[in-house]
């Protein structure tokens, strides 16, 4: 004779708060418990007449509470044992390694004796369910997992937010103070460019002018005594008029050396024109950031570190030291122009005094 029973056994927690079920008046399919976490299957069949042998398996379902988010965690275990009138012994191996555990099946009830984790041994009831309760039992714990694993998400998310928030948050902050650091180190840099612009002058090269051209009219004075003497014994002092003439275009020599000299100079008044103009374009620009950093940063803190007053003050000084500048070179433009237009006009006058002697 032969005879099989379904035990299902549906729990949350094998040791602790379990929930029964009972399948009324039809054969249930199987036994079932439940407890916060968990839910077992067991399933088996027995043979024979007085002591019938059982062999069958254990489905287990349960919550795996040790990661973030929580997990559904299934596992099967096969078993065998012994069944004597209402007495069971149920038997599982792990690797060679058996355990034992005794307990009763009474109607619908199958009651276990199961070890407690203080190491005491407690009997636990499992009671017939249909696979329909089974089913039902399953689709609940899933549930409860789905809900937790959405809490987890949400929780996440919202940390993520409130996290990316602060990142953001840093970041205006980090852009006023950056902004603030490069408008001080601009504002610095005009500040000195525009004091060296400032001390521009073509105070030197103008009295090299001035000096060479009141040498080359003394020479040319010169050129006239001598001239005025006539030519000479054996045309001497024509050779003397001839000698001051040449010192005359010395002097226009001279006067073109004062030339490249002031060309140097344009060269040196065009870089510092240039600096300063850059430092001021530079001032503009990093005060217009600094104005958006501001907006773009709601807490307010830091706040700019200058005021428009700060950065028009800076701008005001720069673009008088460029005029002042330019006015400085415009005159001196002037005034080298005539100095070379006088010197041409001067050198030729001793050419043609020399020329004008006739001597033989």
């Amino acid at each position: 004779m032969q005879r099989r029973f379904c035990v299902a056994i549906l729990f949350f927690s094998l040791f602790s708060g379990i929930t029964l079920a009972s399948c009324g008046d039809n054969p249930p399919a199987g036994y079932l418990a439940k407890t916060a976490t968990s839910v077992i299957f067991i399933q088996f069949t027995a043979t024979g007449q007085n002591q019938q042998q059982i062999n069958g398996n254990i489905d287990e379902v349960e919550e795996n509470t040790s990661v973030n988010p929580p997990e559904i965690k299934t596992s099967t275990t096969a078993f065998t044992g012994v069944e004597n009138g209402s007495s069971l012994t149920l038997t599982i191996s792990y690797f060679g390694i058996s355990s034992s555990f005794t307990g009763s099946l009474n109607g619908n009830t199958l009651t276990l004796d199961l070890p407690q984790p203080d190491g005491s041994i407690q009997a636990q009831q499992f009671v017939g369910s249909s696979l329909q309760q089974y089913n039902q039992a399953i689709a609940a714990l899933q549930k409860q997992v789905a809900n937790q694993v959405q809490q987890y998400n949400n929780a996440q998310a919202t940390a993520s937010a409130a996290q990316s928030t602060a990142v953001v948050q840093q970041q205006e902050q980090q852009a006023v103070q950056d902004v603030n650091q490069r408008l001080s180190n601009d504002l610095s840099s005009l500040q000195q460019d525009s004091n060296t612009l400032a001390q521009f002058s073509e105070r030197s090269t103008l009295q090299g002018y001035a000096n060479d051209w009141q040498q080359m009219q003394n020479d040319f004075a010169t050129e006239q005594q001598q001239a005025q003497q006539g030519c000479g014994p054996d045309n001497t002092n024509q050779n003397q008029v001839s000698a001051d003439a040449n010192q005359v275009n010395a002097d226009d020599n001279q006067i073109s050396a004062d030339d490249n000299q002031f060309n140097a100079d344009k060269t040196q008044y065009n870089l510092e024109i240039s600096v300063v103009q850059s430092d001021i374009q530079n001032v503009q620009n990093d005060w217009m950031r600094l104005q958006q950093a501001v907006a773009n940063n709601p807490s307010g803190t830091p706040g700019a570190a200058y005021t428009a007053d700060d950065v028009q003050s800076a701008i005001d000084q720069g673009e008088k030291a460029v005029s002042t500048a330019q006015g400085v070179w415009g005159n001196a433009q002037s005034s080298v122009q005539q100095y070379d237009q006088e010197a041409v006009v001067l050198q030729k006058k001793a050419d043609a005094l020399l020329g004008s002697m006739n001597c033989n």
